[in-house]
Order: structure tokens, then sequence, then C-alpha cells
């Protein structure tokens, strides 16, 4: 249902990265480190979460608010 990179910035992106410009060092890059770290969890969180999680999260919501 959701396609394409993850990361925040193409130069964290596992399937789309490009460097940046002004990266000096992109081992050493803490934004890029950071940005990594952010695309790592949001993965992980992706692929452990299915359909039905997402259907009754949405519910539980709905029901608190109702």
């Amino acid at each position: 249902m959701i396609d394409g990179p993850l990361a925040l910035v193409p130069c964290a992106s596992q399937t789309a990265y490009v460097p940046c410009d002004e990266c000096m060092d992109v081992d050493s890059c803490a934004i890029r480190i950071t940005m990594r770290k952010v695309r790592d969890a949001t993965a992980s969180i992706l692929d452990s979460t299915t359909l039905t999680d997402a259907l009754r999260s949405r519910k539980q919501s709905v029901d608190w608010v109702i």
C-alpha cells in the first residue's frame, strides 16, 4: 500500500540513496546517522504491523472518541 523511500533525507535511504552535495564524509555525518536510525525505526514498525493491527488501532481510537 505504501511505496517509495522511507528516509526523510535521500542520503539515509536504502533504496534511493543520493549523497548530499555539501557532505564531506558520508560515514561520519551526524545528520545521516540520525536519519538512518529514524528510517530503520520506521521500517521496523511497518514490518511488524499488519493491516489487522492498523484497523484494530483505528477502531479503538474511534471507540474512545465516541
